[in-house]
């Protein structure tokens, strides 16, 4: 029993001292400070024993510390990059994944209030009168429709927006100004619409990009022609995810990271061939000011006039039960088409194929009908 009691202090000491390790070779050098000081106060290499009362103290102390440096740290950013090594990294990443965009494109930044937003655009073909605008999930960009050929070859002009706050090639402004209200976000798609001559357009979203579609449906309906929403936030309760999320960005630690990315974007292959890398790319470089999802109410998506899609997967961690969220959206919209697949979160990479023939059969029929 005494040997246990002598082992303890150890274990917690090396715990402590191994994460702070993990964080210095992260480059969160302030972040590891209450870690080194917990390893020390722990392990049994002083002469002194302090009180138990005092040492739950100084635990409680070094925490709080630790939270108060993550959060001043990413209140005193003056970009969205940690460093510019982390930088290169991320972009590089970006630029490989888009030699795999399946059709011709032009790049472009478009200014707006917020800061300069970057465009994928296909331009516009004889083939077919639809404008479509993509809008990606949290933590990924433009690049996370590569594999939907089908929504990019439509014959319509596609354009993919790396969404302000996010991590892409789109940059804020000032970090202490984020596109956050339901107003900021009327504002910029109204002038990112009007920058790139569009009238009107059928918004295709992931995620929080769903989210963001529904939204811009609110404020700008007469411009929003038709929404596709593949696991959008916003129809069910985003507060247990964004805890999650949260908690484990609040760990910047390798081991963490690979946990996160495997409860967030499930495990599938196709999902860890062409996410995992950028996620934990993400999670290591990057502290984004993205649209904080919230959920709609039943009134705001009653409101909501146009044809929608909506798309769910069966194993979604952060959009939750897909049997729930089917039921409010088909208690709350007034034209819906819905349909559940087999998978995890990120539905328009995992099930590409699936997504892209239920969204080209749904544009089908929207344009049949005009």
């Amino acid at each position: 029993m005494k040997s246990e009691l002598m082992l303890g202090p150890w274990i917690l000491g090396s715990l402590y001292l191994a994460i702070a390790i993990l964080l210095i070779a992260n480059r969160r050098i302030l972040l590891s400070l209450p870690f080194l000081y917990l390893s020390a106060m722990h392990l049994p290499i002083f002469p002194f024993t302090l009180p138990v009362w005092a040492q739950i103290v100084t635990t409680l102390v070094a925490y709080l510390m630790y939270i108060a440096f993550w959060f001043g740290g990413m209140m005193t950013q003056e970009e969205m990059f940690l460093s510019s090594s982390g930088k290169r990294a991320v972009l590089n990443k970006y630029d490989r994944h888009m030699r795999d965009w399946p059709v011709e494109y032009s790049e472009k930044d478009v200014a707006t209030t917020f800061g300069d937003i970057h465009i994928i655009d296909t331009g516009k073909t004889a083939t077919s009168d639809q404008t479509i605008v993509l809008l990606h999930a949290a933590s990924m960009s433009s690049w996370s429709w590569k594999l939907n050929r089908g929504i990019l070859g439509n014959g319509g002009r596609v354009i993919a927006i790396d969404l302000p706050g996010e991590v892409g090639k789109s940059t804020l402004s000032s970090l202490s100004r984020p596109v956050m209200s339901d107003e900021d976000i009327g504002l910029l798609f109204s002038e990112i619409f009007k920058a790139l001559e569009v009238d009107s357009a059928i918004l295709i979203g992931a995620s929080a990009g769903g989210h963001q579609a529904m939204r811009i449906a609110l404020q700008m309906p007469e411009r929003v022609e038709a929404l596709c929403l593949t696991g959008p936030m916003g129809i069910s309760n985003p507060i247990r995810p964004l805890i999650t999320m949260t908690a484990g960005m609040l760990a910047p630690i390798e081991p963490v990271n690979r946990i996160l990315t495997r409860w967030a974007l499930g495990t599938s292959e196709v999902i860890r061939q062409e996410a995992y890398q950028w996620f934990h790319l993400v999670l290591r470089h990057v502290i984004g000011r993205p649209t904080a999802p919230r959920q709609l109410t039943d009134e705001e998506m009653s409101a909501i006039e146009c044809p929608i899609l909506l798309i769910l997967a069966e194993d979604d961690n952060l959009v939750g039960s897909a049997d729930a969220a089917l039921i409010r959206a088909q208690t709350n919209f007034k034209d819906i088409q819905a349909h559940i697949l087999p998978g995890s979160h990120l539905a328009n990479l995992e099930q590409a194929s699936q997504v892209d023939s239920l969204i080209t059969g749904f544009l089908r029929d929207l344009e049949s009908e005009d």
